[in-house]
């Protein structure tokens, strides 16, 4: 700065003044940039209202401090410009330093750069290759599925189809009528020659299978001899409408444990085939009315059968029952028809004791009266058929300790007391 005056001696500058910052405290260039505030500044020189270049006016603000003797500066307008942290708090002074720490840190940049961008490449490539892969193999399955499918529905419709085909068979057709269930096949043989069925379906019985039910009703059957019905699975066979009076020990028994009804109604039987029904260990039916069935005098008349449920005997000539004839079955009989008979009295103490008895029908018997605990130890009866009999007496105590029956039946009688 020049005076223009007297003399064109140059005036000396008023005297710099500085201030010497603790090494505690923070400098001007911590507070241009949050990344110098998490570093310990060093030691440096403030200027105050004195630039060390002279082009500034005084009182502007401080640019620039420097430390000569160690060589730094603290150049904080470029950190407060490019708004990124160093690592350094300090930067060399040396003017070719600068310049080289510069391109350093660009080409640090630019390889920086060309490795996240390699990087990414690399990665978006990898996805690319790994979607198409994900979408062959999705394509893959879902043929393979397309043919499994098909090969299923193919193999259904020619398995149903040979099923139609080789259950009835024509030769079978023509004399039976045959239909298919989902549980096997039905065959009707009514009002044909009984032996004749049954040796046709003996030579088809490979395939025919399981038989769901076979009607022979009204086939001149008078003998059921032993292995008549050997090589065929029968579920239900109904016989009734024969003229049977005997039926070997061993003709259901290759059945024994698949026959789960038998039907004999209206046939000549004249007493209880109990040697054939003994092996029926799957029986749960068992229809014997309408016969010409006498008394059952034999002890344990019925074998062990313990799934037997329904017993019907009704419409025979029963007129005595042995106590102990139900004994094997009578924790599984839920219902027995005894009506149509000649009984004279509640068979009381054949039918004591069933746990399971829920039915018992004595209609259209000879019974002239009801004692006392007639129906004692029957704790699940609740319904009592005793209509058109000849009872004219019932005691008070006929009906004690049967606290679930429902439906009593004495329509028909001659009840005075």
């Amino acid at each position: 700065m020049y005076i223009t005056g007297k003399t064109d001696e140059p005036i000396m500058p008023e005297p710099t003044k500085f201030i010497l910052v603790p090494e505690s405290s923070y400098s001007n260039v911590t507070a241009l940039h949050s990344c110098r505030q998490c570093v310990k500044p060093l030691t440096v020189v403030t200027c105050t209202n004195i630039f060390c270049d002279g082009n500034h006016e005084e009182g502007s603000g401080t640019s620039e401090c420097n430390r000569e003797d160690e060589g730094e500066r603290i150049n904080s307008n470029r950190y407060a410009a490019s708004g990124k942290c160093y690592n350094n708090e300090t930067d060399d002074v040396h003017h070719d330093g600068d310049e080289d720490n510069n391109d350093k840190g660009h080409d640090n940049n630019d390889k920086s750069v060309k490795s996240t961008q390699e990087w990414r490449r690399i990665r978006i490539y990898d996805n690319e290759r790994q979607r198409k892969f994900t979408g062959r193999r999705e394509k893959q399955r879902s043929k393979r599925r397309d043919t499994i499918n098909q090969f299923i529905g193919s193999f259904v419709l020619f398995v149903s189809t040979m099923r139609v085909s080789l259950a009835c068979p024509e030769i079978i057709s023509s004399i039976c009528r045959c239909d298919d269930s989902q549980n096997g096949i039905i065959l009707k043989c009514s009002h044909v020659d009984g032996s004749q069925a049954v040796y046709m379906l003996k030579a088809n019985q490979i395939n025919l299978g399981l038989i769901q039910q076979l009607e022979m009703q009204d086939s001149g059957l008078k003998h059921i001899p032993a292995g008549f019905f050997s090589g065929l699975f029968i579920k239900k066979l109904d016989l009734s409408y024969n003229s049977i009076t005997d039926i070997d020990e061993n003709s259901f028994l290759e059945m024994n444990d698949i026959l789960q009804e038998l039907i004999l109604h209206h046939n000549n039987l004249t007493q209880l085939p109990s040697k054939a029904l003994t092996p029926l260990s799957a029986l749960l039916r068992l229809d014997l009315s309408n016969n010409s069935i006498g008394d059952i005098e034999a002890e344990h008349a019925f074998p062990p059968l313990s799934k037997l449920y329904d017993v019907s005997l009704a419409n025979n000539r029963i007129c005595q029952i042995h106590k102990n004839a139900f004994e094997h079955v009578k924790h599984s009989i839920q219902t027995i028809n005894l009506g149509r008979n000649c009984l004279k009295e509640v068979p009381a103490p054949a039918i004591r004791g069933f746990k399971q008895l829920m039915a018992l029908h004595l209609h259209n018997n000879n019974i002239s009266s009801l004692k006392a605990l007639s129906f004692m130890n029957l704790p699940l009866i609740n319904l009592l058929n005793l209509a058109s009999n000849q009872i004219s007496t019932i005691h008070n105590r006929t009906f004690l300790n049967v606290p679930n029956l429902r439906y009593l039946y004495l329509t028909r009688n001659r009840i005075t007391n």
